[in-house]
């Protein structure tokens, strides 16, 4: 057949009626239904393969700069008695870690943040207590301390050492919370009587990860500023400070609650000089706050504060916040954590926030650390006007009004 011949004048007027039949029937919605759900057949595929979507962005044109991964992530706790009992959730915290590690390497990234609890979730009330004697029972409730206890990472350093396995040249810090038994005692079960530290870790090829303690000095910040519930399971830490010198800038640490006391960033910024704060959580969205004659209603207060303090903690004290916290419910306890990690300039201006319902890993790249906070002092100096009338106290994170010099005092 000659491909090139002409079609029938009769051949034609066949074949475009039956076109216009089908578009009459509805046959280009019909396509687009299609086409549609196989575009979300395909990108169910594709979540099913990676369970974190990735986002990445670049800061700057320095190549020198440093590339930060985020993991705005749920951590997991099993909602049944028996995943409680077997501590499965624990277990599949564990794995989810060093998913996210490997991704955040393949990414570039130097330093990954991993959000409070990573191990083991939140801690959850007595279901059982009079709330007319207080707000949680006391002792705790016997499940959530068993619970809670597996999960330590007292009991995981193997896991601890393939973590730390994941270090090279380009990917320096894996830095994550969880809790740990109290030093002074490690072989006994935490309960009413022996507390937990909430731990934030800084794992580098220094790391011992045989003999926690002895990274108390240099590589763990213990969190200082406990509410509501943590006070029941945890102690606070014995040292409000944490500072860790790295190739892109000097960094301080905090966690969570920690982030509403204005003074331990002050005294980060004042006293040890800090170029940024490294914040790691697990922080509620869900609070109200409704003003009627105003008309103003916000049911995530809570998540407005997060927003809010972070912008705060960096713009008054002109210094980076890198801040990483926990997304999404956690049924035991009904908790909903507000996710929103993210990167707060010395000005005070966020540059990037993560999802407040989605689990993602974020890596920003080329971050210029350094320059930033030299351009926010070269426009206003906080620290230079502080100091023209406050000083720090000799060996105390603490400053005051001193008619004499005590410049030599300062500790940097």
């Amino acid at each position: 057949m000659n491909r090139s011949a002409k079609m029938p004048i009769n051949q034609k007027k066949c074949v475009n009626r039956q076109r216009n039949q089908w578009h009459a029937r509805g046959g280009l919605p019909i396509l687009a239904g299609i086409l549609g759900i196989l575009l979300v057949f395909g990108c169910f595929q594709l979540a099913a393969a990676s369970e974190f979507a990735l986002v990445e962005r670049t800061c700057s044109k320095d190549s020198r700069g440093l590339s930060i991964a985020l993991a705005n992530i749920r951590n997991r706790v099993s909602d049944t008695k028996a995943g409680i009992e077997q501590a499965a959730s624990v277990e599949e915290n564990k794995a989810r870690i060093l998913k996210l590690v490997d991704m955040a390497k393949k990414a570039g990234a130097n330093m990954i943040l991993i959000p409070e609890f990573s191990l083991t979730g939140y801690f959850w009330p007595d279901p059982d207590w009079d709330k007319s004697l207080g707000p949680y029972n006391p002792k705790g409730y016997t499940e959530c301390w068993a619970y809670m206890n597996k999960g330590a990472l007292n009991h995981h350093k193997d896991w601890l050492k393939v973590l730390k396995s994941r270090l090279d040249d380009q990917l320096q810090y894996i830095i994550f919370n969880a809790l740990r038994r109290n030093p002074a005692d490690p072989s006994r079960p935490a309960g009413p009587e022996n507390k937990f530290l909430n731990s934030t870790y800084v794992v580098d090829k220094q790391f011992n990860c045989e003999n926690l303690s002895e990274n108390e000095k240099d590589r763990i910040y213990d969190k200082t500023m406990l509410p509501g519930i943590e006070n029941v399971y945890e102690f606070s830490g014995q040292d409000d400070v944490l500072v860790v010198e790295t190739p892109w800038g000097r960094f301080g640490f905090t966690t969570c609650y920690d982030m509403c006391f204005s003074q331990l960033y002050e005294t980060y910024a004042g006293i040890n000089r800090v170029d940024g704060v490294i914040e790691l959580a697990s922080w509620r969205g869900p609070a109200l706050r409704a003003y009627p004659m105003m008309n103003i209603r916000n049911e995530q207060y809570y998540g407005y504060q997060w927003n809010l303090m972070a912008a705060a903690r960096a713009a008054t004290n002109q210094i980076w916040i890198l801040a990483c916290n926990s997304v999404g419910a956690q049924k035991v306890g009904a908790y909903n954590f507000w996710g929103g990690s993210g990167l707060w300039a010395p000005s005070g201006i966020p540059l990037f926030q993560a999802s407040n319902k989605n689990e993602q890993l974020c890596v920003i790249h080329q971050v210029n650390i350094r320059q930033e906070v030299a351009a926010e002092d070269d426009d206003f100096d906080f620290y230079d006007s502080f100091r023209k009338i406050y000083h720090p106290i000799l060996k105390k994170r603490a400053f005051t009004r001193m008619e004499e010099n005590t410049s030599s005092n300062h500790v940097r």
